[in-house]
């Protein structure tokens, strides 16, 4: 199993490049809509002092002082490095093969749900045997908590869609 360009390519399309301040040159980071501070691509910012996320509008001053993105090659530097960590994580926790775009969706879900470590967060990928059950299991995860509020948040949904059409059909699709 490998990544495939599709996997990067959607994540690209829906992370979009992260700049926080089009005012300044350069790209900053911005905060994502359950409150955790991103950079490039989508990239978490970890706090080395709490070795957590970075989250919250009053730690925006410590998100710029801890970003090291600033232009679009490093965003894509960082994803690919991002991309190979998930890839490792993922395939640690699979049970059985998948081809190279059902194992590209899975890095892609993994990548956006900023989980550190998978086995921690006591996620085992299914065998997903039909179309339905792929669009299922990918829709489960379509909620964030928003200030402190779970909601459905339409992003995630299109999101998903993308994944269990990767995973099914084996090309990319991103218009939902």
């Amino acid at each position: 199993m490998k990544l495939t360009s599709n996997c990067t390519d959607l994540v690209k399309h829906f992370e979009s490049l992260h700049d926080g301040d089009l005012k300044q040159i350069g790209l900053q980071p911005k905060m994502c809509p359950a409150g955790i501070w991103t950079e490039g691509y989508g990239h978490c910012i970890i706090d080395p002092k709490t070795g957590k996320f970075l989250k919250g509008t009053e730690n925006k001053a410590r998100a710029y002082e801890l970003s090291t993105v600033k232009t679009e090659k490093e965003a894509s530097e960082q994803l690919a490095v991002n991309l190979k960590e998930y890839s490792a994580k993922v395939r640690k926790v699979l049970k059985f093969e998948l081809n190279d775009n059902e194992f590209s969706a899975l890095v892609s879900f993994a990548y956006n749900l900023c989980v550190g470590k998978i086995e921690s967060f006591n996620l085992e990928f299914p065998k997903l045997r039909s179309e339905a059950d792929a669009m299922n299991f990918f829709l489960k995860y379509r909620f964030a908590k928003v200030d402190g509020v779970t909601k459905e948040l339409a992003g995630l949904v299109r999101r998903r869609k993308a994944e269990a059409w990767l995973y099914n059909y084996g090309s990319l699709k991103l218009s939902f």
